[in-house]
């Protein structure tokens, strides 16, 4: 049995996490070699600095350092969203959960 059989959802597939924790290397979870073998190494060099962007410009007691540091995180993570469930189609399902934001940090269409 696969480490990812215990994280699969209702289509079969393992679902993934992308999100940003604090002092986490990479933001996906399950935290594994396995879910890591699953993305391209360039993309997975990019979720990396991504990661350390967000420690370095969010704290969990004041929020973002500036507003143009939330503003550029933001924008990659689109980018990065959208790399992401291309590398993972068909073998991971990928949810999305990008806390430290709200839906107009993102302009996207409030989906709740």
């Amino acid at each position: 049995m696969s480490f990812l059989d215990r994280f699969r959802g209702p289509d079969g597939l393992p679902v993934i996490r992308f999100a940003p924790d604090y002092s986490v290397d990479v933001p996906l979870f399950p935290q594994s070699d396995e879910v890591e073998a699953l993305v391209p190494a360039d993309l997975l060099a990019r979720l990396v600095e991504w990661q350390h962007d967000f420690d370095r410009n969010f704290r969990w007691d004041t929020g973002w350092r500036s507003d143009e540091a939330k503003r550029d995180w933001a924008a990659e993570a689109v980018v990065l969203e959208s790399e992401l469930k291309e590398a993972l189609a068909g073998r991971a399902t990928l949810d999305v959960d990008l806390w430290p934001l709200n839906q107009t940090d993102l302009d996207l269409p409030d989906t709740h």
